[in-house]
């Protein structure tokens, strides 16, 4: 995780879970590096490193919980996640949260990615360390899940049953040219076979092309092509048919769309088995 840290950090640094500060020590003398926070949520953690950086200003060194006592943003997150599934002994869990990430070893990443868009910038990047053991295919739906993309920096076996990831992590193309044009919290809401579904806000007063004569923030919905989907036609075909259904009158109004993906306005209703049983 250093070495790429060291490589790739710039601007203003989140280091979180930093423990001994390995990172944050590490990115000190970097020119490129204009502040870094360093975080933890253990108290004896957080007072040996205060000590080890009471004479640079550089840096900040707060207790918390993840994002919990931050209202920055920043250009570059190192997260070093406590990532191993809980261990128990005689059915008791051994608490170690430096090590544990939950149950399943993956739930603090899990909060990490839902937190994540809230606090890097805009171009930024985090830089994130897990296991085989937290289970990548869970840490992949994650990142997918938040609209954001990952580049695997370096994957190394640590024993016959073991390999470490670094990921480095940035805002999907998608997420990009949604938030360029005045989205904004998007949330995930559900996947299908061809695609995914996402509910956010949008202020039609920063994007001109708008059927909607309201200008104000309101809720809409974000259909976006799977990047495995060999349905190479699927988003142009329902625009196609959304625009042809709004003529008459039919159905939520398209709003704008690209290759990818299209917005449209969100209809609040019912779950359809729910309809169907109480109607």
């Amino acid at each position: 995780l250093q070495k790429h840290v060291k490589v790739l950090s710039n601007g203003r640094v989140l280091d979180l879970g930093t423990g001994s500060g390995i990172q944050t020590l590490s990115l000190i003398g970097k020119p490129e590096v204009k502040e870094i926070f360093a975080i933890d949520i253990n108290e004896s953690a957080i007072k040996e490193l205060k000590e080890k950086t009471k004479l640079n200003k550089k840096v900040r060194v707060i207790k918390s919980d993840l994002f919990s006592e931050l209202d920055k943003k920043f250009d570059t997150i190192i997260f070093n996640a406590p990532y191993l599934p809980q261990d128990f002994i005689e059915g008791e869990p051994i608490v170690d949260p430096a090590l544990y990430g939950g149950k399943h070893g993956w739930e603090i990443l899990e909060r990490f990615f839902l937190e994540l868009g809230n606090y890097l910038e805009y171009g930024g990047s985090a830089i994130v360390l897990f296991s085989s053991h937290t289970n990548k295919k869970k840490i992949d739906e994650f990142i997918e899940k938040n609209m954001f993309s990952y580049n695997v920096l370096e994957e190394k076996n640590v024993g016959m049953l073991e390999t470490l990831y670094v990921y480095q992590i940035t805002r999907s193309q998608v997420c990009n040219s949604l938030l360029s044009r005045g989205v904004k919290e998007i949330s995930y809401l559900a996947k299908g076979s061809r695609g995914m579904v996402f509910k956010a806000k949008w202020n039609s007063n920063e994007f001109v092309k708008t059927h909607l004569v309201n200008k104000q923030m309101i809720d809409v919905v974000i259909k976006v092509k799977l990047q495995e989907s060999k349905a190479d036609n699927r988003i142009r075909n329902e625009v196609y048919w959304l625009r042809k259904s709004n003529k008459v009158g039919i159905g939520p109004k398209l709003l704008f769309n690209q290759e990818d993906y299209f917005l449209m306005e969100f209809i609040d209703g019912m779950f359809l088995p729910d309809f169907l049983e109480k109607n």
